[in-house]
């Protein structure tokens, strides 16, 4: 029977250490440089997955679902710009250049970075209000 291949990194890199302990063992290589050794081996970075994006059929059912004109402009603006809430949560109407079809936006890391602006229900909303007011009684 064949022996299971390791399914962690952590299991990899402790055959790794073996291997070098038994290999390095007869050729009078003291423990204290395994221990060494042990320390300067790191786990390999494991990519962040990606949440899956909604379709725009399910931002459509979202928008139906939806009873108020702010709600819409918000959903819209978050599904086409790809910004955080907390990015769409400080847009002021200065923000957007519409001949652009772009918003400024101050995203992590205080730096800041041009998104698109949404669409026609985003526009409409704007041009009647100064911000999203995304937090309820317009504190922002």
């Amino acid at each position: 029977m064949l022996p299971k291949a390791p399914k962690s990194s952590q299991a990899i890199f402790a055959k790794e250490l073996l291997d070098k302990f038994i290999t390095s063992r007869p050729q009078g290589v003291s423990h204290k440089s395994i221990e060494s050794y042990h320390y300067k081996v790191s786990a390999p970075k494991t990519s962040k997955k990606l949440l899956p994006a909604i379709t725009e059929e399910q931002l459509q059912t979202l928008l139906k679902h939806c009873h108020c004109e702010r709600d819409k402009a918000i959903l819209n603006l978050l599904w086409y710009s790809g910004m955080r809430l907390s990015e769409a949560a400080n847009v002021r109407a200065s923000d957007f250049n519409w001949k652009g079809g772009t918003v400024v936006v101050l995203g992590k890391g205080n730096k800041y970075r041009k998104a698109l602006a949404g669409n026609d229900v985003v526009r409409e909303w704007v041009s009647r209000h100064d911000a999203l007011e995304i937090l309820r009684g317009g504190n922002r």
